[in-house]
């Protein structure tokens, strides 16, 4: 049972966390995604997700997502990635 709970915390803690998509203005949005993962591939989780998150938003809205920017940040154990983007 130990073991079981000592799995699940490792899953919860490689994670991301994304943000909701925030209106930027002149068509515009962010997404921000962060984890605590202490794996080699954090960054790649989380822009993974913020992409996953853009694309779902536009295709919502029956578009395509495009890029403006992304940008990663590394911390010690922590990872951000954060999207600019808009919808055409």
């Amino acid at each position: 049972m130990r073991f079981l709970a000592v799995g699940i915390l490792v899953m919860l803690a490689a994670c991301a966390t994304t943000s909701e998509i925030v209106p930027m203005g002149d068509g515009k949005f962010t997404v921000t995604a962060g984890s605590h993962a202490m794996t080699a591939n954090g960054l790649g989780e989380t822009r993974t997700q913020v992409l996953k998150a853009a694309n779902s938003y536009c295709a919502g809205l029956k578009k395509q997502m495009s890029v403006d920017s992304i940008n990663d940040q590394m911390g010690i154990n922590t990872y951000a990635t954060s999207l600019v983007f808009h919808c055409q």
